[in-house]
């Protein structure tokens, strides 16, 4: 299995104040991956397949971010933004 890749984010826009419940696209997710959007950590993170996973945003100042995914292997991948406004 190779590093997690990020094709896109759904809403790509949602509030400063975080807890916006987002569907990221990709490959290579396992279960236990953790997220990051612009450093900031998400919660709530639900592999549903090796492409789609969810999670719920955490609080960031207003500006883009990239998304991070890390596996429980370490390996790590990120692409797409997220828009915090």
């Amino acid at each position: 299995q190779g590093a997690p890749t990020v094709t896109n984010i759904s809403p790509s826009v949602g509030a400063s104040t975080g807890n916006t419940l987002v569907t990221i696209s990709g490959t290579n997710f396992l279960s236990g991956a953790t997220v990051t959007i612009g450093g900031s950590v998400c919660s709530t993170v639900t592999v549903v397949s090796a492409t789609s996973l969810t999670c719920r945003t955490g609080a960031h100042a207003a500006g883009s971010g990239v998304i991070d995914v890390t596996n429980p292997d370490t390996q790590a991948g990120s692409g797409s933004s997220y828009l915090y406004q």
